[in-house]
Parts: C-alpha cells; structure tokens; sequence
C-alpha cells in the first residue's frame, strides 16, 4: 500500500511540474460581455477612447441586443453590442450574427473592446472581424497593445471575414483593443469575435 501511494504521488509531481494540470485562462469577448459595468473585469467597451458610459436595449426586427452608446445621434451615434441570441438580428442594413460583438463607430474615431492584462504573461489572442452591413463600406480595423498597433486590415465587404490569430507578450495592465475605425462615413458595422487565452 504503501508503495503503491508513493508511486501515485510521483506521478501527480510529475504531471504538476509538466504543466499537465495547470490550465490556461480564457478570456471570451463574446461570453463575458457586460451592459451593467464598464468596465467589467477584464473587459471594456469604448468610442474614440473614451470609456462609454451609457446602457441601451437596441430592438432590431426579430429580437433585441444589449449595447454600450456614446448617446450620440446619427451620424456620431457609436455602439458596442453583443448578440445573444440564436438568430441573426437584423435592423436597418445590419445582420448581426448570434456570437458576435457589433462595433459601429460611424462618424466617430474608433469603436472598441479592450482587454486589460490581468497578469503577466504570453497569451493567443484570436478570432475574427467580420462584415455584417449589407451596404459596408471600406474601412480599418485593428488590434493595438498599449495603443501601438499589431495587425491591420480593411473591411469593405458585407460578410468579408478576416480572422487573426497573435501571440501577444503582455505585462499586468496592458490593454489589447479590438477596433472598427472610421472612414468618415455610414454603413462600418463590423462584427467581433475574439478570445485571449494564456
């Protein structure tokens, strides 16, 4: 008994000092989206930088989803929103797929997600951006660390996908923002899916 207890404490040493056991924390976007809080944990949601601090329901033809508004009207009337449900939501040009975050900026520099390093370490960050405006029209959309950009691309096609996958060294604090830029006109709904694993 006594050396079959010493054979298994070997083995559970052996599979700690592996990492066997230890498990990489996930960081969804999607799955951890708040309209209570912002920020919420990890995660905020942001217009041109600046912290958006209002709540709203948008109703679409089939449902409603949860959004952050910068309380704007049309044309600087930015969004960050979340689909949760199991249906396409569809509202004026928009088809918002279920799983996917909305960043719409309109006139406004930018539309965001950032994630907030919760620790050091080196963490995947992937997913993707797509087109979900029927009428889209051209325009950026990046990943920054501490502001600083670590990939680009153009969005200019309704249901254009452009997937990512990064590995991306971080220290406690940094941020990593998932951004839809402006191109000075309509039509730049852009949907996000992204997670950070590490």
């Amino acid at each position: 008994m006594r050396r079959v207890g010493l054979a298994v404490a070997a083995v559970v040493f052996v599979l700690s000092a592996s990492g066997a056991t230890a498990s990489a924390r996930t960081y969804s976007a999607v799955a951890q989206f708040c309209n209570k809080f912002n920020p919420y944990h990890a995660w905020s949601y942001t217009v041109g930088g600046a912290i958006l601090t209002q709540q709203t329901n948008i109703s679409t033809d089939n449902g409603r989803f949860e959004a952050w508004w910068n309380g704007h009207s049309i044309p600087t009337s930015a969004i960050v929103g979340v689909n949760r449900t199991t249906k396409t939501l569809s509202f004026y040009t928009i088809e918002l797929p279920p799983g996917y975050i909305i960043l719409d900026p309109e006139y406004e520099t930018d539309s965001a997600v950032e994630w907030t390093a919760p620790t050091t370490g080196t963490f995947t960050v992937a997913g993707e951006f797509l087109g979900i405006d029927t009428h889209e029209a051209s325009h950026p959309v990046a990943i920054e660390h501490n502001g600083s950009t670590i990939y680009s691309n153009t969005i200019s096609a309704y249901q254009q996908t452009e997937p990512f996958n990064l590995t991306v060294t971080v220290a406690a604090g940094d941020t990593i923002s998932f951004m839809a830029d402006t191109n000075g006109f309509e039509f730049l709904s852009t949907g996000l899916q992204a997670t950070i694993t590490g």
